[in-house]
């Protein structure tokens, strides 16, 4: 998670949960963990498209199909794709825009 969404959460006192880094496994138990300890509301996925330290890229599309399946807002910060990758330097989340 980029410092600038840690500052966010943190600062509007907002429950977060980690997960291993661009493993939908691990963000699918953690929701259905958080989900079983009573948990309510809908889940927000914040991934960086590209994560500039070490190259990776997020798993989009299956992090697509997890949001759709536990109706949850997934949150693509672009910030070191855009003007780079993509249709048109749009980024790696343009593919997907309008998806549900």
């Amino acid at each position: 998670m980029h410092a600038s969404a840690r500052e966010g959460t943190r600062a509007g006192r907002a429950a977060k949960i980690e997960a291993a880094h661009n493993d939908t496994c691990a963000i699918q138990d953690q929701i259905l963990a958080w989900r079983a300890q009573g948990g309510r509301g809908r889940i927000w996925i914040a991934v960086e498209s590209l994560y500039s330290m070490d190259g990776d890229r997020a798993p989009l599309q299956e992090l697509i199909s997890l949001a759709e399946h536990h109706d949850a807002f997934l949150i693509v910060d672009e910030a070191h794709a855009t003007g780079v990758l993509g249709p048109d330097g749009r980024g790696l989340s343009a593919p997907f825009e309008g998806s549900p």
